[in-house]
């Protein structure tokens, strides 16, 4: 039986376009499969409908010409040039936080490229937290120093998902390693009270740096038997000897699903053969 993605890719382009207009925020709709069948197509018409879109009054249908164009013709991009110069021109001008958030995640889809890395430190200070982490994940994997010291802005921001975005990027989407990068992840690493994702993105920059810091953050982790899997990343990427008794202890741990016991056992592994 013809599965319904192969459907859609019977149907126009004006046809796909209503249906995308039906997406939401859950992207497992027939509107978001819409969606991915117009970025796949990848053609002309396709690119006219979606910036047709971008110029109407209504946020949302704005919001879906965006979300179009932002992936339009991965892993080959189509029409770069001219949906970067609207996506630019919406950071200056768009008001919607909605449509804002959808230009900088797309932002992030075209990566590495320099000419984005200014426009978006003009959001860097956005009041809405789904803007500021649309800037965090479109600066990551840039190694511009302009773009790097925004994300170590944003590791503090007072947004868990933006902190928890910008740490990721710092720590393990760039290669770039200097005393004040290495500052940002430690205050990450180290704050108690952040309840986001951060704290282990932090350990996890500091451990690819090999920063001796990152197997004190461990320590507590592996005796408190309280390690997930981006501690159990750390451990790998440090591969330190003195972590091996402490992970084989946390073999037995039921509380631990298939995915979390694969990222031990390579911890595991890292630092017995190391």
């Amino acid at each position: 039986m013809e599965s319904f993605r192969e459907q859609l890719k019977q149907k126009s382009t004006d046809e796909l376009i209503q249906l995308a207009l039906t997406a939401s925020d859950i992207e497992d709709t027939p509107g978001w499969d819409a969606i991915w069948t117009l970025r796949e197509r990848a053609t002309r018409d396709v690119f006219e409908a979606a910036r047709g879109l971008c110029a109407s009054d209504d946020p949302h249908r704005r919001t879906v010409g965006v979300d179009i164009l932002a992936q339009l013709g991965l892993p080959e991009r189509a029409y770069l040039d001219e949906t970067l110069n609207l996506f630019f021109t919406f950071i200056d001008t768009e008001q919607d936080h909605s449509v804002l958030n959808s230009v900088t995640v797309g932002l992030g889809h075209i990566t590495p490229e320099p000419r984005k890395v200014e426009p978006l430190l003009k959001l860097r200070h956005h009041p809405d937290p789904e803007v500021r982490f649309g800037v965090a994940l479109g600066l990551a994997g840039e190694e511009n120093p302009s773009a790097i010291q925004t994300l170590i802005e944003l590791s503090s921001d007072e947004d868990g998902d933006v902190r928890d975005w910008a740490t990721f990027a710092l720590g393990s989407q760039i290669e770039t390693d200097t005393p004040e990068i290495r500052e940002a992840l430690f205050r990450r690493a180290n704050d108690p009270h952040d309840a986001s994702a951060a704290p282990g993105e932090g350990v996890v920059g500091l451990a690819i740096r090999q920063d001796e810091r990152a197997f004190e953050l461990i320590i507590p982790y592996l005796q408190a038997g309280n390690a997930g899997t981006l501690i159990f990343e750390a451990a790998e990427v440090l591969a330190d000897p003195r972590l091996y008794p402490l992970l084989v202890k946390l073999r037995d741990d039921p509380d631990y699903d298939e995915y979390e016991r694969s990222c031990l056992e390579d911890a595991i592994i890292a630092c017995q053969s190391s």
